[in-house]
């Protein structure tokens, strides 16, 4: 444990601490971080220190989403589940990623600002949580059905708080008939939604 300023970007403070843990020979270390410290600049500052890392990634990330999108119909096949929890499937994908950095000092022709691009090679560590999708899915339908109920015992909408407006747009389908209203679920707006819950990423080099 050690204090740093709070002026240092937080991938410069892990690399600094390492520097000190490097006097218990800990000289290859696997730095394990959440999602906060994902981003390109702090995934080519640790390859630029050749240092090891796994790295809770951004499922919506524009490089990472069709990476999942090519693994996903079999993410959940029998032969991907982890041994040790049977609620846990998981693949890996090993790309080449073309990073994006500014230039912080001038060397050589490339100057201070000027835009590098790098290739490196990445693996993404993609997982599937059978029972966070459960739960996580029993609670949206449960919201759904809710603010459905409401609708159809003819609670005026302008009594709903922010949240259940937005479910009612976004998930049901309401039609009104004479004095008769019907409501209905949005079937594929759900499944848009719900498609990647109990997904998440690890990115690692």
């Amino acid at each position: 444990f050690m204090r740093q300023p709070g002026n240092i970007p937080d991938v410069i403070s892990v690399l600094n601490a390492l520097k000190q843990l490097s006097v218990l020979n800990m000289d290859k270390p696997l730095v394990v971080l959440d999602g906060g410290f994902f981003s390109e600049a702090n995934i080519l500052a640790f390859m630029h220190a050749h240092t090891k890392f796994l790295m809770r990634g951004q499922l919506d990330c524009k490089w990472i989403l069709p990476e999942l999108e090519k693994v996903y119909d079999s993410l959940a096949m029998p032969s991907n589940m982890c041994p040790a929890d049977p609620n846990m499937y998981g693949i890996t994908r090993r790309i080449t990623h073309t990073f994006e950095s500014q230039r912080q000092r001038t060397r050589g022709d490339i100057q201070q600002g000027d835009t590098v691009y790098e290739e490196h090679r990445i693996y993404l560590h993609f997982f599937l949580n059978t029972e966070k999708r459960r739960m996580d899915m029993a609670a949206l339908m449960s919201d759904i059905q809710r603010v459905k109920e409401q609708i159809e015992g003819g609670v005026d909408a302008a009594l709903f708080s922010a949240t259940e407006r937005r479910i009612a747009n976004k998930y049901l389908n309401c039609r009104t008939y004479g004095n008769k209203m019907t409501v209905s679920l949005d079937d594929k707006a759900i499944l848009k939604e719900t498609r990647y819950y109990g997904c998440f990423v690890l990115a690692s080099n």
